[in-house]
């Protein structure tokens, strides 16, 4: 079914973005800017894997996050306009973060910025991450995004239907891959809160000077 396919076509451009971001933080170390959620804290510097080809792997993940959603919908403004704002709030949030990177790495963060694209990657920059890849380290940051983006496109659908047929009715794909997500991110959050099994061990490269 063509409808279908047009929907999966858009979780995957938002998977997509789980996927970058799952890849930058099971390869980041601690102390790292993009590893914190409250303040701006960086001890160290991330120049290698994906922040070796743009400064903002992590932004440019929820840019297609959004975008997935949002074409979802099939309003082509709604998405131009919401990716749009998107990128002017994310343009205060990096113009804020630079600031203070600048400060704490000097010349070092300068020198990185001039060869390392925004967001856009640019991946004949490639250097190979200096810690090796912690699954563990991705599900725990990005289970929890998963779980949302598979309710959300359940709800945008059950909503569709809403709209044309005026009455509620859900999409048995959708509803069963709902489904089938809550489950998933109950295990993990069961394994997360009571459990060692998702555990991570810090994770340190030899600090930039």
């Amino acid at each position: 079914e063509i409808e279908l396919i047009f929907e999966l076509v858009c979780f995957a451009i938002s998977l997509s973005g789980l996927v970058i971001r799952g890849i930058a933080i099971g390869y980041a170390q601690a102390g790292t800017s993009g590893r914190n959620t409250e303040k701006q804290i960086a001890d160290n510097l991330n120049i290698k894997g994906l922040y070796s080809v743009c400064r903002h792997p992590l932004y440019l993940g929820n840019i297609l996050l959004a975008l997935g959603v949002m074409l979802f919908t099939k309003s082509l403004m709604f998405a131009a306009a919401g990716t749009f704002a998107y990128v002017l709030v994310y343009e205060r949030i990096i113009a804020a973060e630079e600031q203070f990177l600048v400060g704490k790495f000097g010349d070092a963060y300068r020198q990185w910025t001039t060869r390392t694209p925004l967001l856009i990657p640019r991946f004949t920059l490639w250097v190979k991450p200096g810690l090796p890849f912690s699954l563990k380290m991705a599900i725990r940051g990005e289970f929890y995004g998963f779980t949302a983006l598979v309710v959300t496109m359940f709800l945008l659908s059950a909503l569709k239907a809403f709209t044309i047929q005026q009455e509620l009715a859900a999409d048995m794909f959708w509803l069963s891959f709902a489904a089938i997500a809550l489950m998933l991110f109950l295990t993990m959050r069961f394994l997360r809160k009571h459990t060692r099994f998702l555990d991570v061990k810090e994770r340190r490269e030899e600090p930039l000077q």
